[in-house]
């Protein structure tokens, strides 16, 4: 993320998808290809269906945020599915609750996973979410 003193800014996040990608290199460049082809199926009823002219689901989301036509914040985080909710959490401490950035970064937060069998929410806290 860069932003300059006229509002220009650029969030750029670059993705591997697993360790070390596809493994395969772009020509001399060195430049690690991704191999984000993995999260596809060949089960025609999947909503993942390899198919021409679909994307992918990804969860790369760089964010920018404006206030009255002009650049307020610009966001980004790693962390696979994470991404996601991290973002979406820091900017509503900042919109919604008002945290400076720091407050906001620093803040507890949560994360659910792919895994429907499994819950990494603390067992003192589930009667709550109920």
């Amino acid at each position: 993320m860069v932003a300059d003193q006229w509002g220009n800014a650029v969030c750029q996040l670059q993705s591997l998808q697993s360790a070390w990608g596809s493994s395969l290199v772009a020509g001399d460049t060195g430049i690690l290809l991704n191999n984000r082809m993995t999260y596809w199926h060949l089960d025609a009823n999947h909503v993942d269906c390899l198919r021409p002219g679909k994307r992918v689901r990804h969860t790369m989301n760089p964010v920018m945020v404006t206030r009255g036509g002009n650049l307020y914040l610009v966001l980004g985080t790693p962390g696979a599915d994470t991404q996601v909710q991290s973002n979406m959490q820091v900017l509503s401490h900042i919109i919604d609750f008002g945290m400076t950035v720091s407050e906001a970064i620093e803040a507890p937060r949560w994360k659910s996973n792919q895994s429907p069998t499994e819950s990494n929410i603390p067992h003192t806290c589930k009667n709550e979410l109920l």
